[in-house]
């Protein structure tokens, strides 16, 4: 018996120990922003195909949120299969870029893709994505052949 309840006591002690070191390990989750809230913005990012010379939604585009003006990121999301978005900023009276960056591949050849919304004025407005009071910002792309550069030796 006496065996059996050290197994015990020696079972609770680590079980408690465990259970509170996992505790410490588990991560948190961030605290809420402090500040006037988010602003979000919607839109639809297009190309125009070098190949067709037609003006297709770009699906799956990285969009990035920019300080205007400064070297600051602000968000990202990815556009959805018919190119369409919607990324949640900082709420205040600042003006952001977004940008839209990628590599593509069209008839074998391939294509730098990029393209720009700038100094966009967020003005006073404030909401999350799905709220339907997001600005609206579409975003055009231009995609180029990207020339291989040769090394000569």
């Amino acid at each position: 018996m006496k065996n059996t309840r050290g197994g015990l006591l020696l079972f609770a002690v680590s079980a408690v120990a465990l259970v509170g070191f996992l505790g410490c390990a588990t991560p948190q989750a961030p605290a809420a922003a402090a500040g006037p809230g988010v602003t979000c913005i919607q839109g639809v990012v297009s190309y125009l195909n070098p190949i067709t010379s037609a003006i297709v939604p770009y699906p799956f585009a990285a969009v990035s949120a920019w300080r205007h003006g400064k070297d600051q990121g602000l968000a990202e999301t990815k556009a959805d299969k018919e190119g369409k978005y919607c990324i949640e900023v900082p709420a205040g009276s600042h003006t952001l870029d977004l940008r839209v960056w990628g590599l593509e591949l069209f008839e074998g050849n391939n294509y730098v893709c990029e393209g720009s919304a700038n100094n966009i004025d967020l003005g006073s407005m404030i909401g999350r994505c799905g709220s339907g009071n997001c600005l609206k910002v579409d975003i055009r792309v231009e995609c180029k052949e990207r020339a291989e550069r040769r090394r000569g030796f």
